[in-house]
């Protein structure tokens, strides 16, 4: 198989401003609105009954107390992409086995694997 394109580990962090309800016992319960990375609110993001929370935490209507701006880091992985030694076809590695539309079988690096019919109860 020729591999297209190497798995990639992809990185990213997103902000929230966040309110706690009061009184602050510990739980940690309350609103969380997302903002950019200077602390500006994402109105766009957010739904009419969020911004409605929005402006409930901020004019005292609801006891909350203002925790501050967080920032969450997320990460997930784009799995390889190859070629199928058979028809041509993409065939992204994912799995520890993954299949071609043709059938054809391959583990996460793109070696070549025995069909299933192939393989006796024996072997899985």
């Amino acid at each position: 198989m020729q591999i297209l394109r190497k798995s990639e580990r992809v990185k990213y962090e997103t902000y929230a401003q966040v309110y706690n309800w009061l009184p602050d016992d510990g739980t940690e319960a309350g609103f969380s609105f997302p903002c950019d990375k200077h602390g500006n609110y994402l109105l766009h993001e957010m739904g009419e009954e969020a911004i409605e929370n929005l402006t409930k935490c901020q004019d005292g209507t609801y006891a909350v107390k203002y925790m501050g701006m967080q920032t969450y880091h997320h990460a997930y992985t784009v799995p390889a992409t190859g070629r199928c030694i058979d028809c041509g076809r993409e065939v992204d590695l994912a799995c520890s086995t993954n299949e071609c539309d043709c059938g054809r079988l391959y583990n996460l690096f793109g070696q070549p694997l025995t069909t299933r019919r192939n393989r006796s109860y024996y072997d899985y």
